[in-house]
C-alpha cells in the first residue's frame, strides 16, 4: 500500500510553490503595467512638448532656444527608447514567471493524479484483502460444518 500522507506532504510543498509562483507572476504583471504606463506618459509628454514647440517655432527668436528644444526632445526620445527596453525586459520576466507558475500548477496536478491513483489502488487492495479474509472465514466455517 502506498503511503498517502507522503503525497499529501509533497502536494502541500507543491501547492506552496504554486502559490508563490502565482504571487510572483502577479507582481511581475503589475510591474509590467507600471512600466508600460510610464512609457505611455513619456510618449504623451514628448508629443505634447513637440506640439508646443511646433506651435511656438515662429515665435522663438534664437537658434539656441530652438537647439535647446530639439536637445530636450532627443533626451525624451532616449528616455522613451530606454523605457521601451525596460518594458520589453519586464515583459520577458512576466512571461518567465507565467511559465514557472504553469509548471508549478502542473506539478500540483501531477501529484494529485498520482495520489488519486494510489488511493484507488489502496482501496482495491483493501477490498481484495477483505474478500480473501471473508473467503477464508467461509472456508473455515464450511470445513467445521462438514468435517466433524
Amino acid at each position: 500500500m502506498r503511503n498517502i500522507q507522503q503525497f499529501d506532504k509533497l502536494n502541500l510543498i507543491n501547492e506552496t510553490r504554486e502559490r508563490n509562483a502565482g504571487k510572483q507572476l502577479a507582481a511581475d504583471n503589475e510591474h509590467l503595467e507600471q512600466m508600460q504606463l510610464q512609457l505611455q506618459k513619456l510618449i504623451v509628454y514628448r508629443d505634447e512638448y513637440k506640439e508646443k514647440l511646433n506651435s511656438q517655432i515662429n515665435q522663438i527668436e534664437s537658434a539656441e532656444s530652438i537647439r535647446d528644444y530639439h536637445n530636450f526632445i532627443r533626451v525624451l526620445d532616449k528616455a522613451i527608447e530606454d523605457q521601451r527596453g525596460a518594458v520589453e525586459q519586464s515583459a520577458q520576466q512576466s512571461e518567465h514567471s507565467r511559465e514557472h507558475w504553469i509548471q508549478s500548477k502542473n506539478e500540483v496536478r501531477k501529484i494529485e493524479t498520482i495520489k488519486e491513483q494510489a488511493v484507488k489502488e489502496n482501496r482495491q487492495l483493501e477490498s481484495q484483502i477483505e474478500q480473501k479474509q471473508m473467503d477464508e472465514l467461509n472456508l473455515n466455517r464450511y470445513e467445521r460444518n462438514h468435517t466433524g
